[in-house]
């Protein structure tokens, strides 16, 4: 499922934003409720070098619910890379 995120740069409100923000939609497909979640999302610049560290959370995510995710930064993104800092299923 985490393999499966894919975070899409949000149009700027304004010309002169230096920030921008990327979004995710997620189905959990893990067949169980997912008490906590926490991932790290590496941002990547074209000199193959990581340029920002973000980390995103949720909570209370049924099966089959879905989530948006999301994220800001001012780093030159040429690719982003997702995965696992945490995870806690409900009993």
């Amino acid at each position: 499922m985490i393999k499966s995120i894919n975070f899409e740069a949000q149009p700027k409100e304004y010309p002169e934003d230096t920030f921008t923000t990327y979004k995710a939609v997620v189905k959990n497909t893990t067949g169980k409720t997912i008490k906590n979640l926490g991932l790290i999302v590496k941002i990547i610049d074209k000199d193959d070098t990581t340029a920002d560290t973000q980390y995103v959370n949720t909570e209370n995510w049924e099966n089959g619910d879905k989530v948006k995710l999301s994220f800001d930064t001012d780093a030159e993104v040429n690719q982003i890379k997702v995965s696992k800092d945490y995870v806690e299923f409900s009993k």
